[in-house]
């Protein structure tokens, strides 16, 4: 469940977005590929002026597209004002699970928030979809934190100096993970 503030302020932004023309979330189906091929670049020019330095290798999106549609497991999509896409996510869905991967938004339409509409509207997409888990992925932006209902480690690494103070503090904090994890069974 979205925080109250949250929700009013992506409720906002939507209302605002909406008085610049009609708003549509657009789904790539398995059908779609070349469409979404013809749209790959501009994703991507637009993803490489917000993270610059991110790191593409060459066709890795491109064979993600041909080889994960036909799959149903890529779950490419738009946010559209007036037919016009002003955001675009890509994703995966496998099993009860979307795994939100990539995003960018057009830089012009910043002050309405296209990202995090769009963002809320692959999550009520997961909902209708049934899925059970809307997955960030990596990472400890501020916003994963306002969306998630629980946070999932994967690994857990601890660093253990040569000093006794060291080897003290660490046992400890074992023995409370051990006390506050519950056992699996």
């Amino acid at each position: 469940m979205l925080e109250k503030n949250l929700r009013k302020g992506l409720k906002r932004r939507f209302k605002r977005l909406a008085e610049q023309g009609d708003i549509t979330l657009h789904v790539y189906k398995q059908n779609d590929f070349d469409k979404a091929l013809a749209i790959l670049p501009e994703f991507l020019s637009t993803h490489a002026l917000r993270w610059p330095n991110a790191y593409k290798a060459k066709h890795f999106h491109e064979n993600i597209l041909r080889n994960g549609m036909p799959a149903g497991i890529v779950h490419f999509s738009e946010l559209r004002l007036n037919d016009k896409p002003i955001s675009w996510r890509l994703g995966f869905v496998d099993r009860d699970r979307y795994y939100a991967y990539m995003s960018a938004f057009n830089s012009n339409f910043e002050l309405f928030s296209p990202g995090k509409i769009h963002r809320l509207k692959t999550i009520e997409e997961a909902i209708c979809l049934q899925l059970k888990i809307y997955d960030c992925l990596r990472g400890t932006e501020n916003y994963k934190n306002k969306l998630a209902s629980h946070i999932n480690n994967l690994y857990d690494f601890t660093v253990r100096r040569k000093c006794l103070s060291s080897w003290a503090k660490c046992i400890a904090l074992d023995s409370i993970k051990t006390m506050v994890t519950p056992a699996k069974s």
